[in-house]
């Protein structure tokens, strides 16, 4: 039996390797076996036991959508309700509106204290703005209603929430608190004496002092090297919306991109489609 054994194991490995040589029935008989490889799911049905799956925590997806929907009306806000919207302003006025409507009607008990200091805060702020504010305030709650529930939430987590969602990018140096837009943005009947004294005047803009409404045209609106340049205050129709950033953006919307900073004369051409 053992010389037979060893034939059997002899011609396997002949067949395998090529090889002339053979293996002895002392060898074959001592070669240790395929070592077996379980999973753990096999080792535990050995045992009796069946594997556990590991219970996966489900994601709040409620939370997620609810947020895409604030993320959804943000966008559309500037498009379809208001394009100058500043959302912190307007849920601050709109609050304390609400909250004067629901005193008014008996649904809310509030101290003297409270009413006092809501009323001083809005006393400062247009009857207009209040309007449109209230509007403005109602369209967007009526859209988003989560935000419904974040107001009406007295929990911290809840106003850092609302908070988050309402915060915005700082604008501390955009529009006349920038050195060089002020100048620009600056009305044409002011720009001779912002060239004076440019810090003067800016803070005059900041401030308030100067005027900036929809009668005071600002100063990149008309012509010249350096915006207003080239403007005559005796004759303000002269050069009017000819100003190096108005004729750039005209031809980028209504020529193409490539023709915004084509020269004067410049054929360019646009690829169809």
């Amino acid at each position: 039996m053992p010389q037979k054994r060893c034939a059997i194991w002899s011609s396997a490995s002949e067949d395998s390797s090529n090889s002339d040589s053979s293996l002895s029935g002392n060898e074959s008989s001592h070669s240790s076996p395929t070592p077996i490889i379980k999973s753990k799911a096999q080792k535990a049905s050995d045992k009796g036991k069946q594997p556990q799956k590991k219970s996966l925590k489900k994601p709040n997806r409620s939370r997620d959508s609810e947020r895409d929907q604030c993320l959804h009306v943000a966008r559309w806000i500037p498009r379809a309700i208001d394009m100058y919207v500043v959302l912190k302003d307007t849920f601050r006025i709109g609050i304390l509106l609400e909250q004067e409507e629901s005193a008014k009607d008996g649904t809310l008990i509030e101290d003297d204290a409270a009413k006092k200091e809501r009323q001083e805060t809005l006393e400062h702020v247009k009857k207009d703005v209040q309007e449109r504010s209230l509007r403005t305030y109602k369209r967007i709650l009526t859209s988003a209603p989560y935000l419904r529930t974040l107001i009406k939430g007295n929990t911290k987590k809840h106003r850092k929430e609302l908070g988050h969602i309402l915060s915005e990018k700082s604008r501390a140096m955009m529009g006349v608190n920038h050195p060089q837009l002020a100048a620009m943005l600056c009305p044409i009947k002011h720009l001779a004496a912002y060239r004076e004294n440019p810090k003067k005047i800016q803070g005059e803009l900041q401030s308030g002092h100067i005027k900036m409404h929809a009668a005071a045209w600002p100063a990149f609106a008309y012509e010249g090297d350096s915006p207003g340049e080239d403007f005559n205050p005796l004759d303000m129709q002269n050069g009017i919306f000819k100003g190096y950033l108005m004729k750039r953006v005209f031809q980028h919307i209504f020529k193409g991109p490539s023709s915004a900073l084509a020269n004067d004369g410049e054929v360019v051409t646009t690829r169809s489609g």
